[in-house]
């Protein structure tokens, strides 16, 4: 469930994320879930390697991000961080998309989007 915290943000945030739910959507891997990742927590650590294995995937030589830094952002009460889940054959939620933006004041900025490969060019 996406909570107060995500709702609160600049609207650039808001479309940022609802293109994200848009291309993932359109594929046929069906969604577990699309939620806010929570910013506190024994699970934020988890939810970063999540986010650190996807980026690692999506961008070249070994990601943007360390585990360290999308924990930290994470935790932000800048940050805005939304992910898509998946269901494997195992029953394991697998984070497939995601979507980070940074607000400062009435200004947003899109800090990191990845979307896994199986679900890309689907709309």
């Amino acid at each position: 469930a996406v909570g107060p915290r995500w709702l609160a943000r600049s609207q650039l945030s808001v479309l940022h994320m609802l293109h994200l739910l848009a291309v993932l959507s359109a594929s046929d891997m069906p969604l577990s879930g699309l939620r806010a990742f929570p910013s506190a927590g024994a699970t934020v650590a988890a939810h970063a390697a999540a986010a650190r294995a996807l980026d690692r995937v999506c961008y070249p030589k070994d990601g943007m991000w360390s585990a360290a830094q999308f924990e930290e952002e994470i935790r932000s009460p800048r940050t805005a961080a939304l992910g898509a889940w998946t269901v494997g054959d195992s029953g394991d939620e697998a984070l497939v998309g995601m979507c980070f933006t940074s607000t400062v004041l009435d200004e947003a900025s899109l800090t990191s989007l990845a979307v896994g490969a199986g679900l890309r060019e689907h709309g």
